[in-house]
């Protein structure tokens, strides 16, 4: 279910979408619930305004410098193209690096061009202002600052989860398959050791390197796709993807069996705001690979 709204900035896009999680949902592990209830696609938040929308319908350069809070900005040429209700795009590279945003245009008479809502950056004379035509509802998409990022819903749903400072963060989902599980036409919650097997299972199914924001995370299975059971160092594997997890301070007692395309798995795993382990125990994963 659909939370409230949230506007990508630029910063969003810098840090990387399991910062973001962080920030908007209190867990990076739950990049994957944005991930899916937003429909996005690899590479998730981007500057680039030809990766998150594509061929423009038409573009031009604005003709004097614009500031943060601007309510309009004038076009160096007139294109027809121009429409109420179509994305418009600003962006350029400036000492500080490239910047950009996107919004509705609200109107345009032929030179100037009002948005919906102000610009939030400043951008310099000549900055490269783009237009698309409005988008499908529910495409895949990649997510640019200006764009309309939605969180999960979380109302009244209290569950037990790591705290810390007496604050405690709700977190979904124990699907094997997906990120987001249901109970009851509601968004499920899951608890304990059962948060620790879904995390475990988005580590072990992503290629470990394949985040550019954490390159840590994951696992080294994509690898030995194919490959004979007992050359993969299962136990290992699992310990260094339980150990990625920013909650966890230390694995022990780590067993990990596979047969076939499942792995079984039992740990010890101590978090920070814990003296005490958090048992997982026989949990079975289902992995993407055949002995």
């Amino acid at each position: 279910m659909i939370g409230a709204p949230h506007i990508v900035t630029d910063s969003d896009v810098s840090r990387g979408l399991e910062a973001l999680a962080l920030r908007l949902l209190g867990d990076a592990s739950l990049w994957p619930e944005l991930v899916t209830l937003n429909n996005l696609i690899p590479p998730y938040l981007t500057f680039d305004p030809i990766q998150a929308y594509g061929i423009p319908v038409a573009t031009a350069l604005v003709t004097t410098a614009i500031s943060a809070g601007a309510s309009s900005f004038p076009l160096s040429a007139s294109v027809q193209q121009w429409q109420p209700g179509y994305t418009w795009v600003l962006a350029a590279s400036t000492a500080a690096g490239l910047i950009s945003e996107s919004g509705s245009i609200k109107a345009y008479d032929g030179t100037t061009l009002t948005p919906v809502d102000p610009v939030q950056n400043a951008y310099p004379d000549g900055a490269t202002a783009l237009v698309y035509a409005p988008a499908p509802i529910g495409q895949p998409q990649v997510l640019m600052p200006g764009g309309v990022l939605y969180l999960p819903l979380q109302t009244g749903m209290a569950s037990f989860v790591f705290s810390a400072g007496g604050q405690q963060t709700d977190v979904f989902g124990s699907d094997a398959q997906s990120p987001i599980s249901f109970s009851e036409g509601d968004i499920a919650t899951a608890a304990g050791p059962a948060v620790l097997a879904q995390r475990l299972r988005t580590a072990i199914l992503t290629p470990q390197g394949s985040l550019p924001q954490s390159v840590g995370f994951g696992s080294r299975i994509h690898q030995v796709l194919g490959s004979p059971p007992a050359s993969v160092r299962w136990a290992t594997w699992v310990r260094q993807a339980l150990m990625g997890l920013p909650e966890v301070a230390q694995v022990t007692d780590v067993s990990a069996v596979q047969a076939g395309d499942t792995l079984t798995v039992s740990a010890k795993v101590y978090v920070h705001t814990s003296a005490a382990p958090l048992l997982l125990q026989n949990e079975s994963l289902t992995l993407p690979v055949t002995g």
